[in-house]
């Protein structure tokens, strides 16, 4: 799965003019939107996504505690002990919690919201792209007509001429 990902991300980073490292950006918000969802609310959740390797994890803050009173929140001191020895009661300790299956709502969940990152990443790029041509003619082919207004090919994109 870690290869197809990374291929889908050098697929988009050629297709759609967006940088590897703004496209990992996305994914790892957006898998820390789905695993809010997966994991619950825990504290300073954070994704980290290897670059090279696809390989995802997710990692949370937690305070250690005598008593758990909230599983999102709070690690017990024997639990914290076995993965840091010295650690004490009050400090905070990051633990991984990587879900093992996100479940078919939060992985919908993620795909929206990495679709809608990668539609502002677009835009964003649309707009730096034509910013310095405010008041140019631009050349184009004429692609279709919806309703009354025309759409127009630019080469990398697409441009909508309203009617009016």
């Amino acid at each position: 799965m870690n290869a197809d990902f990374l291929a889908i991300l050098d697929y988009w980073e050629r297709e759609k003019g967006i940088s590897k490292d703004v496209l990992v950006g996305a994914v790892q918000e957006a898998l820390v939107s789905a695993a809010k969802k997966a994991v619950g609310p825990a504290r300073e959740l954070r994704c980290l996504i290897d670059p090279k390797t696809g390989d995802i994890k997710a990692f949370a803050k937690l305070i250690v505690s005598d008593k758990v009173i909230s599983k999102h929140d709070q690690i017990s001191l024997a639990e914290a002990r076995k993965k840091k020895a010295d650690v004490q009661i009050g400090e905070e300790l990051e633990v991984e919690v990587t879900p093992t299956g996100f479940g078919r709502i939060a992985a919908q969940y993620a795909k929206q919201a990495l679709l809608s990152q990668v539609r502002r990443a677009e835009k964003a790029l649309i707009f730096d792209e034509f910013k310095d041509r405010v008041g140019d003619i631009i050349s184009g082919t004429v692609r279709r007509f919806e309703r009354s207004d025309v759409i127009m090919d630019l080469g990398r994109y697409e441009a909508l001429l309203p009617n009016r």
